[in-house]
């Protein structure tokens, strides 16, 4: 039980020793974390704020060379709900190579990130995933919102890892383009468990990789739509080798 609740993380700029101005903060409106585990087993993160990324969390993970760490979160219970931030991952921001989010159980839900400036691009209302991992086999990611220029309202990847499975809900998220899922053409990987197989999301050399359809328990909403299933998958169907994707490049 329990909450963290209404708090805000705020940007602030410096002048350095040669007289340049460089500007801090503003990550995690709940929680920061640099290393260490945090398991998250009821209760709620909520109505934080952020002037940059992770209103609700925002994982680093980002150790000095030769230095062992990790930030590592299990979600297992609970709800991240109605965080807002500025510029990426309404409710979570994973930030490097060493930080991993397990989402088991639990609700990402109401998270929003918007801006008045609309020359910037929005990134993951619910979850962005800069580097690291993003593993999801329960619960649910829902009416998650990126406003301008939105790519990925419910998940965003960069340059990490994404693997989906299990009875798992990501739907009613809302962007501009990719309202469900986004994963761009410099992922590491990623998946997604499927009726007992593994499909791989259409990213690399292929484009980015963009899923509108809504996931319920598990299951796509309309399996037949293989125009929408193949701007987000790699489909080894003959009937959708016209559509595989192989002109997106971007």
């Amino acid at each position: 039980g329990g909450k963290i609740t209404k708090n805000k993380a705020v940007s602030y700029t410096y002048e350095n020793a040669s007289g340049e101005e460089k500007t801090q903060g503003g990550n995690g409106g709940g929680i920061n974390m640099n290393r260490g585990t945090f398991i998250f087993k009821g209760g709620e993160i909520s109505e934080n704020e952020a002037t940059k990324c992770g209103g609700g969390i925002f994982q680093n993970g980002k150790v000095d060379e030769g230095e062992a760490g990790a930030a590592i979160t299990e979600l297992r219970g609970g709800v991240i709900k109605n965080n807002t931030v500025k510029e990426c991952g309404g409710g979570i921001n994973i930030s490097s190579q060493n930080a991993k989010f397990f989402m088991y159980s639990g609700e990402i839900s109401g998270n929003k990130c918007t801006t008045d400036d609309e020359t910037y691009s929005n990134r993951g209302g619910g979850i962005f995933c800069k580097e690291g991992t993003f593993t999801m086999s329960g619960g649910k990611i829902s009416s998650n919102t990126a406003t301008s220029n939105s790519k990925g309202g419910g998940i965003y990847i960069q340059k990490g890892n994404l693997s989906l499975s299990g009875k798992i809900t990501i739907s009613d998220n809302e962007a501009n383009s990719a309202s469900q899922i986004f994963v761009s053409n410099s992922a590491s990987s990623a998946t997604f468990e499927y009726n007992s197989e593994t499909i791989e999301f259409l990213y690399g050399s292929y484009g980015n990789a963009e899923l509108d359809m809504n996931i319920t328990d598990g299951k796509l909403a309309d399996e037949s739509d293989t125009d929408a299933l193949s701007r987000a998958f790699k489909l080894t169907s003959e009937d959708s080798e016209e559509s595989s994707g192989t002109d997106r490049k971007s």
